[in-house]
Parts: C-alpha cells; structure tokens; sequence
C-alpha cells in the first residue's frame, strides 16, 4: 500500500471553504511562524467540523501541545537515505541506522509554504536540532520525537512508516488509545 509522506499535499478530513482559503493564504503571505500556523488552521478545521479524536481534535493541535520547534542543521557527511517523497521511510531509516530520535511533525519547506506533515531525524544528543533526510534544507520544523519502538510497531501494524496520521487504525494517537506521554522519546536520564 503507497503513504503519501509530508512532501506531498496533507490529507484532510474535509474541503477548505472560501474564507478558510483566504485566511491560510495571508498566514503564508504575512509569514506566519510554523506554529501560530499550525494553531490557526487547528482551529479552523474545529471551526468547519473536522474533529477527529477526543483526545486532541487534529494532528496539528497534538504537535502544537506536545512538540517544540527545531532548528536546522546540514545532515553530517556519510550515506543517507533520500528517497524523494518518502520522508516517514527516509527517517525511519536514519532513526535506526545512526540511533537517532525519529520526529515526525511539520515542516516548511520554503519560503511562502505552509506547513506539512513530515518526518526528520535529531541526534540525541542535540535533541533540538533537526537533520531532514529527504529535503536538503527546510525553512522552519515543529515536530514530536517519538521512541524508535512505538514508531517500529506501528510500522508493524500499519505495513508502512508515520504515525501521526494513522488513519487506518483510527489515529490512536487523536483518540488516545496511544498515550503520547508513553510514547514520546525520552533522553536517557544520567546517573
């Protein structure tokens, strides 16, 4: 089965009217940072009746709540996955091959854009900083890290990679069957 990943146009529940058009349209004009967009259009989707879980009504209403804004950084020299358009795999990949943090959110991918759903990588130890395996440089990042096993059962569950929008299996995360405080990465605690 094929996943539209982040660099393709986002899935959605229900068709933009006219003024919701306009309104998303003068965020990318003025703009707006990744996060005032991700609230805006949250809220517009309540507003038109696209509410999904009882937990959190959109994906994007779960990121603003849970994740944090990430910085960019070049990926370090070596091989790197960097299929086009399969950016949930790209990272999935890197996540287990370097023993990196899987993040998956929103991204910008230029300048003017709005913010799509997408995967990167964070080093660990720079939890902050983002590393795109499939775009060479996005403008702005918003995203949750999430543990390497929840992502990989998932993977198991679904047949391919990404979990915020798991929509076959009913977005356990927006219906909290899925705990995000239980799913989230978590730095290792020093002693």
């Amino acid at each position: 089965m094929s996943r539209l990943s982040g660099d393709d146009a986002p899935r959605t529940l229900g068709i933009a009217t006219e003024p919701t058009r306009r309104f998303i349209g003068d965020m990318v004009k003025f703009g707006v940072v990744i996060e005032e967009q991700l609230r805006a259009i949250s809220q517009s989707q309540v507003q038109n009746g696209t509410v999904v879980g009882p937990a959190f009504a959109t994906i994007r209403e779960l990121v603003v709540r849970h994740g944090r804004a990430y910085t960019i950084q070049p990926l370090p020299r070596g091989r790197w996955s960097r299929e086009p358009q399969a950016c949930y795999a790209n990272a999935l990949h890197s996540a287990m091959a370097r023993k990196w943090v899987y993040v998956e959110g929103f991204a910008i991918p230029k300048p003017g854009s709005l913010a799509v759903l997408h995967a990167w990588v964070a080093n660990p130890n720079k939890s902050g900083v983002a590393h795109d395996p499939t775009w060479r440089a996005g403008r702005e990042y918003f995203g949750i890290p999430f543990s390497l096993d929840y992502v990989l059962r998932m993977y198991e569950k679904t047949g391919h990679p990404g979990v915020l929008d798991i929509w076959e299996l009913g977005w356990p995360l927006l219906r909290g069957d899925d705990r995000i405080e239980d799913v989230m990465w978590k730095p290792p605690v020093e002693s």
